[in-house]
């Protein structure tokens, strides 16, 4: 339930921004996210839809404020019951439209599928709230770069005839196995919660 959100900055302004990181299921955000954090703190599965709530990572860097880092429920096709994935989508959406300390959504694709119409659905829906959101390939390890530079350019291009205001312009790329473009996803998180 929304009012079981972490206090800090859930209807509060002038609190620490937190990130949040979605996508379609089975896209590796998990394992993203620990890699990100140096830590297996988010649950991986090989089963799709293992994420069935918010899951809030705190973080305590030393002479920094403290942080939180959202792992959101996975879109689209996940193994369990219509009414529970309703549910997911209710509650996704109570926190993309109520978090204000909401500092941006990290919006997972896999590289290897592009843009399918469950992301479409989503960034449509993070549009049209003005959440500001940041599209970040991942398993790039798994296709060739060659491929990896044509999967860009058309989601890029996607994007432009979408005609999106609230999407960043900056779109990376990344590994979990071999941790490529790790550093720069890091440094941009950092420079969120950091800004001040």
């Amino acid at each position: 339930k929304v009012e079981d959100f972490p206090s800090s900055g859930l209807r509060s302004r002038g609190l620490r921004p937190e990130v949040a990181f979605v996508g379609r299921s089975n896209v590796g955000k998990s394992s993203l996210i620990n890699v990100i954090l140096q830590q297996k703190i988010a649950r991986t599965s090989k089963t799709p839809g293992r994420t069935q709530q918010i899951n809030f990572f705190r973080r305590d860097p030393i002479e920094k404020h403290p942080y939180y880092i959202a792992d959101l429920p996975g879109y689209g096709f996940a193994k369990a019951p219509i009414k529970v994935v309703e549910k997911w989508n209710v509650l996704l959406g109570a926190y993309v439209r109520e978090r204000e300390a909401l500092g941006r959504v990290f919006t997972l694709i896999d590289s290897r599928r592009g843009l399918l119409e469950t992301d479409v659905s989503f960034i449509d829906f993070l549009e049209g709230h003005r959440v500001p959101y940041q599209i970040v390939l991942t398993k790039i390890d798994k296709i060739q770069e060659d491929s990896l530079a044509s999967m860009v350019e058309s989601i890029s291009s996607n994007l432009r005839s979408m005609r999106v205001r609230s999407c960043q312009s900056r779109l990376f790329a990344v590994s979990s196995r071999t941790g490529a473009g790790v550093e720069c996803l890091r440094a941009e998180i950092a420079g969120i919660l950091f800004k001040d």
